[in-house]
């Protein structure tokens, strides 16, 4: 069962199409038993838009494997996935990055301008 922090390989359901793109889970356990789903961000090489963009280094990444490209948090990008829908778990964040990834989600929902 996946927990929050962990970085899975998911298809995202974009504008452009569907792609496929590691996410990092930031829902609980109490979300998942709740309701049967998690919620993950959407991590991609692309950095744009920049102001809602964190970079995701080597040094906050532990598991399996490390991200081949630079990757950015996207933390706009959020999205409801069953367990079903949730493909290859590639690794997990540490906690110290994901309480980055946490205040640069809240900042990027409720204080940007």
């Amino acid at each position: 069962m996946p927990q929050q922090r962990d970085i899975i390989m998911v298809y995202y359901e974009l504008p452009q199409g569907v792609e496929y793109h590691p996410t990092i889970i930031i829902s609980n356990d109490a979300i998942h038993e709740t309701e049967g789903i998690y919620y993950g961000v959407m991590c991609s090489g692309e950095i744009q838009p920049e102001e809602f963009a964190l970079e995701l280094i080597p040094e906050m990444i532990v598991g399996k494997k490390p991200m081949n490209k630079k990757t950015f948090v996207k933390t706009h990008l959020i999205q409801a996935y069953t367990e079903k829908e949730l493909k290859t778990h590639i690794g997990s964040v540490t906690l110290d990055a994901f309480n980055k990834i946490k205040q640069r989600i809240v900042e990027s929902l409720f204080d940007s301008q």
